[in-house]
């Protein structure tokens, strides 16, 4: 050939196969020509062990990024291990009304996924701790500011290798399975996956964010907009626990709560009911013990804390039942 190349191809090629574990070589004869070949380690996989399970929690996802070949190919290994996920363009996501996805990828090389650290969206979204994979050619080149937002986050640098995302899942899987033994006696988590909780909150943003948490834990969850309908719901519905907002129109939550106490009182049963409150004034959480309250939780909350909260009320509840 009468001119040579920059040599970028081969570059490119040898950081696509180093990624990979792999070695490449070349052989060149003068005035022949050369031959360039690479090599690549693989395991025999068994048919059986091939597909990923991934944990209930983790069963909706969204990639935050621009459609290419990098991108896609997580979209199709998420889509493989039976995880629904959606290709979304950062104005697509923050305009979307779509439940919040378990699973964040963002892809800070496509316009415009900078923007979604100021949007309002976006940071409610980021309350309902997702886990979130931030990708890069370089992945220790993470905005701050999403450090800060999130509680879970991992970096996958690009190209994508699949055995790095898996990693990070079984990373995350073992710290949520860590959590759940910390916070659970083996004799009632079979009780605690199946909670049915009645969510009752006016405010549609706090009860999205709400449904987001308890979903992911793997809760069924009935919603109520105010008191009313919140007592209305207890008496012709079977729940495991409430969670109820103090300040909703009609009837506030202290005043549903004592008319569902009333309630129980004729029937000799006592449902756990978790205060939920906008304020953290001295004497908030005595008034809603004093209302028939169980226990109380300030907004916004993360993950963590509800979890916590509603395993330990539970658990009492469960304890109890069980002597």
């Amino acid at each position: 050939r009468k001119f040579g190349g920059t040599g970028l191809g081969l570059y490119i090629s040898q950081k696509l196969v180093s990624k990979m574990g792999g070695t490449i070589k070349v052989e060149s004869v003068p005035q022949k020509g050369s031959r360039f070949f690479f090599t690549l380690p693989f395991q025999f996989i068994n048919q059986n062990e091939r597909l990923m399970i991934l944990p209930e929690y983790l069963r909706k996802a969204a990639l935050i990024g621009q459609s290419d070949h990098n991108n896609q190919q997580i979209v199709d290994q998420l889509s493989f291990w039976n995880c629904e996920t959606v290709l979304s363009s950062p104005e697509m996501f923050v305009g979307s009304s779509r439940t919040f996805p378990h699973l964040a990828i963002i892809d800070f090389n496509t316009p415009g996924t900078y923007d979604l650290l100021e949007n309002d969206l976006f940071k409610e979204f980021m309350k309902t701790d997702p886990v979130v994979v931030a990708t890069d050619d370089d992945p220790t080149v993470v905005p701050l500011k999403l450090k800060q937002m999130t509680r879970e986050l991992y970096s996958l640098s690009k190209p994508f290798v699949s055995v790095e995302l898996q990693k990070i899942i079984e990373l995350h899987r073992s710290k949520a399975a860590g959590l759940q033994r910390n916070t659970t006696d083996e004799a009632i988590t079979g009780q605690m996956q199946s909670l049915r909780i009645l969510l009752a909150e006016d405010q549609a943003i706090n009860r999205k964010i709400a449904v987001g948490m308890l979903q992911k834990m793997g809760y069924t969850i009935i919603e109520a907009v105010n008191g009313n309908e919140a007592v209305e719901k207890f008496i012709n519905e079977p729940f495991d626990l409430i969670l109820m907002d103090v300040q909703m129109p009609e009837l506030d939550g202290y005043e549903a709560t004592r008319r569902i106490r009333k309630i129980e009182e004729a029937l000799g049963t006592h449902i756990p009911v978790v205060a939920l409150t906008a304020h953290a004034m001295k004497g908030d959480r005595e008034k809603s013990i004093e209302n028939g309250m169980d226990a109380h939780i300030t907004k916004p909350f993360k993950m963590e804390e509800l979890y916590r909260l509603i395993n330990e009320v539970t658990i009492k509840k469960l304890r109890h039942e069980s002597h």
